[in-house]
């Protein structure tokens, strides 16, 4: 009974290490990602011609927060930019 019970915690031992090695294969791209779209956020906001430069547009950022926007009508939708 003892060698199953290694022999079964073995398996899980080797299958908990395999699921650790694919988190952090995970936890490494999404940091990337997030790093990326960070570096052409940046990017945009300090090109001369852009949307977010554009001190006359207001954004509702209260709307924005707490409107489902796939459900919001197109006279809400334009609510959120002022």
């Amino acid at each position: 009974k003892l060698t199953t019970t290694q022999s079964n915690y073995d398996g899980l031992q080797t299958e908990y290490n395999k699921l650790q090695d694919k988190l952090s294969e995970s936890r490494d791209k999404y940091q990337r990602a997030a790093l990326i779209c960070t570096d052409f956020l940046q990017d945009m906001i300090n090109s001369n011609e852009n949307i977010l430069n554009d001190q006359s547009i207001k954004f509702n950022l209260e709307l924005l927060k707490t409107s489902p926007l796939e459900k919001l009508e197109k006279a809400d939708k334009i609510k959120l930019v002022e």
